[in-house]
């Protein structure tokens, strides 16, 4: 499948779970759908750092990751 594939499916399973929570009419439902939109950024996470450290320079490879690594964890 690739990386790329691996991301795509993360983009999948980020927008079902995003979906499924909007359209939920209960608790156990939006439960599901955070369940699924958890499994994307487990996917997403593991993936994307590995991703951009294979495609970028190695002068700029650790950079990256830490941005990457940075705008997931950021919390204002």
């Amino acid at each position: 499948m690739g990386h790329k594939g691996v991301i795509y499916v993360a983009d999948v399973l980020f927008v079902v779970g995003a979906a499924w929570q909007a359209f939920s009419n209960s608790v156990a439902t939006i439960a599901i759908g955070r369940t699924v939109v958890g499994l994307g950024v487990g996917v997403g996470s593991l993936i994307v750092p590995l991703y951009i450290s294979e495609l970028s320079p190695s002068s700029h490879c650790g950079r990256l990751v830490i941005i990457n690594v940075l705008f997931i964890t950021w919390d204002s």
